[in-house]
């Protein structure tokens, strides 16, 4: 993928339409029995279910900032704050792509599962509550989102793909993305772990 000269260092993302088409990152199904198809696809398409559903609360919070854990301080003219590094995650500008199309593309091109999305947006619950230069907003959604998703498919999925692969797909240079990643890990207090309970409560708002 070719990057945007964004001019601040932040504005890294492109529009991913022209090269969906071509993205080598396509899950391969040839050789599989016809149940085995069956089953693959009927999974695949309860995964796109709940990455929508994920995609749409997210959507539903940006477009009422008031509202929830959402209010982040830059829509009062704030600063984010650079000691606890969530600067890192802010564009200077808002993406041309929504944040909807932009989950659908990291759930069809490294098929991870419904449970990395809901984990994910858990993650991102507890950074806004830590600190309000965390809370989502158009100018830091896609960066926590991608960051959060790769922390989540780590701790929860059998295989994953390397840094290198998500910030491809993700549209982010893989040194950003480490950066991200240890900048949330720090915050989250170097813990992934999310209890059963947790998990199924918010499970429970997208199933």
């Amino acid at each position: 993928m070719t990057q945007r000269d964004g001019g601040c260092g932040a504005c890294m993302f492109e529009d991913f339409a022209a090269e969906e088409e071509n993205d080598p990152i396509a899950l391969k199904t040839s050789g599989s029995s016809c149940a085995t198809l069956r089953r693959e696809r009927a999974l695949l398409s309860w995964n796109s279910r709940i990455a929508s559903r994920v995609a749409s609360f997210l959507e539903q919070q940006l477009a009422e900032p008031q509202r929830m854990w959402i209010a982040n301080p830059i829509h009062r003219g704030s600063i984010p704050d650079s000691r606890n590094g969530a600067i890192k995650f802010y564009s200077c500008r808002t993406q041309s792509f929504s944040l909807r199309s932009y989950i659908g593309r990291l759930s069809q091109s490294l098929n991870a599962s419904s449970s990395s999305f809901v984990l994910a947006l858990v993650y991102l619950r507890r950074l806004a509550e830590r600190s309000v230069d965390f809370k989502l907003c158009h100018l830091n959604a896609h960066r926590l989102v991608l960051t959060a998703f790769l922390l989540a498919i780590k701790f929860i999925e059998d295989i994953t793909f390397p840094n290198d692969v998500v910030a491809f797909v993700g549209g982010l240079p893989v040194l950003e993305l480490n950066s991200l990643e240890l900048v949330m890990l720090r915050n989250l207090g170097f813990s992934a772990f999310v209890s059963q309970a947790e998990f199924q409560i918010a499970s429970a708002k997208y199933s």
